[in-house]
């Protein structure tokens, strides 16, 4: 659900948000090849870097409030492999 606000956000505001989604990663494997408001979900966690390097990503915005403050550092483990920015939505 904050993924799809993100994306509800940065699309409806072009003229303040310079950004472009360009994929979706989700842990849940059945979630993998279907889509987002139009962006694809390309892989899980584990493929991130591959995904910063096919897809040209520069910033990477980490969308799980609800997560655990380990389930954050796992995934930003997998960011920090890559040297894009990382934004990580605040937890509730």
């Amino acid at each position: 659900d904050a993924g799809r606000l993100i994306i509800d956000e940065i699309y409806n505001n072009t003229s303040n948000i310079d950004a472009k989604i360009v994929c979706v990663i989700d842990d849940n494997k059945n979630k993998v090849g279907s889509y987002i408001k139009g962006i694809k979900i390309c892989g899980t966690t584990r493929d991130i870097p591959k995904m910063v390097e096919e897809y040209k990503v520069q910033d990477i915005i980490i969308a799980i409030p609800s997560a655990t403050k380990e389930k954050i550092d796992k995934i930003a483990t997998q960011c920090h492999k890559t040297e894009c920015n990382i934004k990580i939505l605040p937890s509730i």
